[in-house]
């Protein structure tokens, strides 16, 4: 199993040849910077594949949009508005784009706008000693206009292309903040980071025609269109689909139950988190699909507790007689196989806790270091999983999770400490080698 995203320090979670050792597959992989699904059509926005990842929260409903074939002849003339929506002063729009012919003026041939009646920011077609090269254009505060040509690479007709193109307006008048950048698949076509915008917004995708000119003619596909906002309201999470290629992915569709999206966490070096807020909030996953879990099972979790008032438990099983759960009594930390074992004192800074579930070779490390456990666990096995809450969906915890690996198996300790390290490294807290 691979784990993609987690940085140098951590290149996967599997077995590799440029391994020492041999980890294994998981059977749960959660990790915030892909494979989540947000309430609405939020679904359409997240793309785990495009590196500067945007983390778009919804604007309009994007999933509505088909496969359109737009025959441009004229200016305006078959202009395609896959949708509009309430002004923003931000916003995404990536499409999926190719054309099948083509004749061109010296004007261009609109690809995708952000606006309906003016070039708040757009992407071009122009020819330039006889190819074809793409064009962003976007409109300043004094409408006068500025550009950028990118000619790392030509069009040709027949080819898909995917194109990325991110709006933001500058914060006041006069203020050189504003941002217009853009992407061909995942290469950047090139950027404006001191762009002075303001006043201009974003409030509409549309293909074709719209900008181009009189003597340009082009017949043009456009599918897979996504449009979104960073905006300031996290999104809320409705699913975070398991990573591992095992389908336990967990999930919430109670909207007052769903735990938020945090795009760049402070306190996890900049990474993704998914926030629980400690009354409502939880994720739960199906049974197990390979079944329950038995014993022994290393469960790796990097999280961040808000507060340590009461019983909270950070993760737990799906029956009273198949769990194994880490459960905070105020600042007492406990593991649960069955029967309860005492493990570390509990803080609210971010930590990496590792859990070995093995009857009575039981154990944990709190960052690398072990604990002083107290009783015997029992063994219970593990049917499933729910995140920030009991498996009866009560004790909800207030915490942040950034990061959950479920393997059954006891790793060795230069395993842990290898997967360790590389989360310490990702995500900006520490382990200590067993």
């Amino acid at each position: 199993m691979i784990g993609i995203g987690l940085g140098p320090a951590l290149s996967f979670i599997g077995e590799s040849a440029f391994s020492p050792f041999k980890v294994g597959a998981p059977i749960v992989l959660l990790d915030p910077a892909m494979g989540l699904t947000f309430n609405g059509s939020g679904a359409d926005l997240i793309d785990e594949d495009f590196d500067p990842d945007p983390s778009w929260t919804e604007v309009a409903d994007s999933g509505v949009v088909g496969i359109d074939m737009v025959n441009t002849t004229v200016s305006g003339v078959d202009a395609t508005s896959h949708t509009t929506y309430a002004s923003e002063t931000e916003a995404w729009v990536e499409i999926k784009f190719r054309f099948d012919a083509l004749s061109m003026s010296s004007g261009g041939c609109g690809v995708i706008g952000l606006s309906t009646s003016d070039a708040t920011a757009r992407v071009d077609m122009i020819e330039s000693a006889g190819n074809i090269q793409l064009r962003t254009i976007w409109r300043k505060e004094d409408s006068s206009q500025a550009n950028f040509t990118y000619s790392g690479e030509f069009m040709v007709p027949g080819k898909e292309y995917t194109i990325t193109l991110h709006f933001l307006a500058a914060s006041a008048p006069l203020a050189a903040d504003g941002i217009i950048e853009s992407w061909l698949g995942t290469i950047k076509m090139g950027e404006d980071t001191a762009v002075a915008n303001n006043g201009q917004t974003a409030s509409a995708v549309i293909t074709g025609g719209q900008f181009a000119t009189a003597a340009s003619n082009a017949t043009q596909i456009t599918h897979s269109v996504k449009v979104g906002t960073t905006g300031a309201s996290p999104a809320q999470i409705v699913n975070w689909a398991d990573q591992s290629g095992n389908g336990n992915d967990v999930v919430q569709a109670t909207a007052a139950d769903q735990p938020l999206f945090n795009v760049s966490d402070s306190d996890f070096n900049g990474e993704p988190a998914s926030v629980f807020d400690g009354i409502d909030h939880f994720l739960q996953s199906a049974d197990f699909t390979g079944g329950d879990l038995t014993q022994p099972n290393t469960i790796f979790i990097v999280y961040k507790m808000g507060d340590l008032s009461g019983t909270q438990v950070l993760y737990d099983g799906l029956l009273t007689t198949e769990r194994q759960s880490v459960v905070l009594s105020n600042t007492q930390a406990v593991m649960h196989g069955g029967t309860d074992r005492d493990i570390h004192t509990e803080d609210t800074d971010p930590h990496i806790l590792a859990v070995l579930f093995n009857v009575a070779a039981s154990n944990s490390w709190h960052d690398g270091i072990e604990t002083t456990p107290n009783g015997t666990t029992a063994s219970e096995p593990m049917g499933g999983l729910t995140l920030g809450a009991f498996f009866n969906t009560t004790l909800n915890a207030n915490c942040k999770v950034a990061y959950m690996l479920i393997y059954n198996s006891n790793l060795s300790d230069a395993a842990k400490n290898y997967i360790g390290r590389g989360l310490a490294a990702r995500f900006g807290t520490t382990w200590t080698d067993i």
